[in-house]
């Protein structure tokens, strides 16, 4: 009976102290910034009154993760580690919900442990930033020497950033696009081909394979390499995710030899 009143305590403590590092975490966070502040320095800095300030270090005092000396308050060392703690959990969750914003805008074709996903960068599109994405990939797309990808959008907006002027010679350029795309690729695109493969050894192959998201590796002079998967919506790019660990690209690189091995040369 005493250990379950003793665990019952320690439970309402720790969802005490969880509530408090969340609803106080701008405070908790200046403290720790600024090692040590008074009520009314509290109160300019965060643009909240001093009957608040007192009110909520009241809270924080009580709980142990501030200390009070000469009218100044500090961060308690157990306050410190709750607080970095509880940083690293908010950064944990930021990550698991955009994976699974990325999961929902690429229609669950991508698994929550394929590398791609780990330690990426994630450029979402939207109204305010709609070339967000195109604007991450246009300068490595210009300055690679090799450039493999697959394509299961022909937008224009997108597409003709893989047609942009180079600014490094080319050794490599495959592109692989679904075959029900193939006769909006000979209507809108064939100018635009014809021109860059003059300069360029480009090599457009059609897959009779569903592609589910776009997917790109290019490898730079310095020899890194890089990758990215693009979903997008009806009108351009809603989402990319980007990146150039070795494990991203392998993986990448053996979606886009897939596509590779069922596909037949486009004659434009």
């Amino acid at each position: 009976m005493v250990v379950n009143y003793w665990r019952m305590r320690r439970d309402e403590r720790i969802d005490k102290i969880d509530e408090l590092v969340s609803s106080k975490h701008d405070l908790l966070s200046h403290l720790r910034d600024q090692s040590v502040s008074t009520q009314a320095q509290l109160s300019e800095s965060l643009g909240v009154t001093v009957a608040t300030i007192s009110r909520n270090l009241s809270d924080l005092e009580e709980h142990g993760l501030v200390d009070r000396s000469d009218g100044q308050y500090s961060l308690t060392t157990f306050g410190e580690r709750v607080l970095n703690r509880n940083i690293q959990y908010r950064a944990d969750l930021a990550e698991v919900c955009t994976f699974e914003t990325v999961r929902s805008i690429f229609d669950e074709a991508i698994d929550y442990h394929a590398p791609i996903l780990s330690d990426c960068e994630v450029v979402f599109s939207d109204q305010k930033a709609p070339d967000a994405g195109l604007n991450a990939i246009r300068t490595e797309v210009q300055e690679a020497i090799t450039v493999r990808a697959v394509f299961d959008s022909l937008l224009t907006s997108y597409f003709s950033v893989y047609f942009h002027s180079s600014t490094a010679p080319k050794t490599e350029i495959t592109y692989v696009v679904p075959e029900d795309l193939s006769d909006s690729l000979r209507l809108n695109y064939r100018d635009m081909i014809e021109e860059v493969s003059e300069t360029q050894p480009i090599e457009l192959l059609l897959t009779p394979n569903p592609v589910e998201y776009s997917i790109t590796v290019t490898e730079q002079r310095t020899g890194e390499k890089q990758t990215w998967i693009i979903a997008h919506s009806g009108s351009g790019v809603e989402a990319l995710v980007r990146n150039d660990a070795p494990e991203a690209v392998e993986w990448a690189e053996s979606k886009i030899e897939e596509y590779i091995g069922t596909a037949s040369e486009l004659d434009i």
